[in-house]
């Protein structure tokens, strides 16, 4: 007997029972995931280049819009709490209203268009999944350079707000196009 199959099977059959409870969980997963993304930190002058984007790509991705959504609302709720979530520990309101905060606040609509694209089935598409993490991350950098250049001239906040961050970031986004499948795999079984 497979006693691995037969665990799967009965964590899937509580998950369908105990929905409420299974959409916590998931949601707590995320938000840890997140959590621990966020300390893989290379300091630059204004905003920090973390593992959060790819945080946010697994999570959207293999969990959907609700839950990839719940979940980047749990982490930013953390870190406004008190719990040193973001970047290299910080946290407080401060975080999201300082020159990050835009990349943070942005992880709300990134979460929600990349899950969205999953629950429509972009997974079965290479280009698909790639055009929903440009989006999400169009939208990611959307909020957080609207919110630099509160801070920044105008003719700066692209030197410090983008450019230093499209080679990591295409890093990240191919990393999770490799992870993504086997997270989405696992996630669908006990779904």
């Amino acid at each position: 007997m497979n006693y691995g199959i037969r665990t799967i099977s009965n964590i899937r059959e509580w998950m369908q029972i105990n929905t409420k409870i299974a959409f916590a969980i998931k949601t707590i997963i995320g938000s840890i995931i997140m959590a621990l993304s966020a300390q893989i930190t290379i300091p630059t002058p204004f905003v920090p280049i973390t593992g959060q984007t790819l945080g946010l790509t697994i999570i959207a991705l293999s969990l959907g819009r609700y839950v990839a959504l719940s979940s980047i609302l749990l982490y930013l709720a953390e870190g406004v709490s008190g719990l040193p979530v973001f970047s290299g520990g910080a946290f407080s309101i401060v975080a999201i209203v300082g020159t990050s905060g835009g990349y943070l606040l942005g992880l709300v609509p990134a979460a929600f268009i990349m899950g969205l694209f999953s629950d429509k089935g972009c997974l079965n598409s290479f280009t698909k999944t790639a055009i929903a993490i440009l989006l999400g991350h169009i939208a990611l950098y959307s909020f957080g350079l609207l919110q630099l250049s509160l801070y920044l001239p105008l003719d700066k906040v692209l030197t410090f707000g983008l450019f230093p961050f499209i080679l990591g970031d295409a890093i990240k986004i191919m990393t999770a196009i490799l992870v993504v499948p086997t997270a989405y795999k696992l996630f669908s079984k006990i779904k």
